[in-house]
């Protein structure tokens, strides 16, 4: 499943930029950010490249291939999952056992069916972040910002009743504004 010794180099070097800008940014923050790797329609042998550079934290769109790739790739990896997650896919989802944080939660129905399908072996909660669409735009997922505050409520609520889940915070959808701002819990 490796890489070639080309292609591993390419991405080890992609990998170190990337990472230098996020420092170069975090300077002076009192927390470091958590880089995630989308590794949508990516190889194994790029995450397994990435991994061994010591990288933890990667980030799949769909349901089957993060499946798919936590089962190919080492169990230490911690896999967000960063697609639109309906409700139907949530015991899925909740079977992967180093699944780290869903950044996409938006209703209190998948939440509870998350809560409900996570396996009582779990040792720590599931990382959960509500998505709200605060770009406007239609072809973005999200709960709405301001008009349905309310219903981001109901869903952080339902949420902190729910024991294995941890509110994290909210994900925003805009690119020009922070995407991702810790709750206090």
């Amino acid at each position: 499943m490796s890489a070639s010794i080309e292609r591993a180099a390419e991405v080890s070097a992609s990998l170190l930029e990337i990472k230098s800008r996020v420092q170069e940014l975090a300077v002076g923050r009192a927390h470091a950010p958590t880089l995630v790797a989308v590794s949508k329609y990516k190889q194994a042998s790029d995450i397994l490249t990435c991994y061994e550079d010591g990288h933890l934290d990667f980030g799949e769109n769909y349901v089957q291939e993060l499946v798919d790739k936590a089962e190919a790739l080492p169990a230490k990896i911690r896999w967000h999952f960063i697609g639109t997650l309906q409700s139907n896919k949530a015991k899925t989802l909740a079977g992967i056992s180093n699944l780290h944080t869903i950044q996409t939660l938006t209703s209190s129905k998948t939440a509870k069916a998350l809560d409900k399908a996570l396996p009582p072996e779990r040792t720590t909660p599931l990382n959960i972040l509500i998505q709200v669409n605060t770009s406007g735009e239609d072809a973005k997922s999200g709960l709405p910002p301001l008009s349905s505050a309310s219903e981001t409520n109901t869903v952080a609520v339902a949420t902190a009743f729910l024991e294995s889940l941890k509110d994290s915070g909210v994900l925003s959808t805009r690119k020009d504004i922070a995407i991702f701002t810790a709750s206090p819990r």
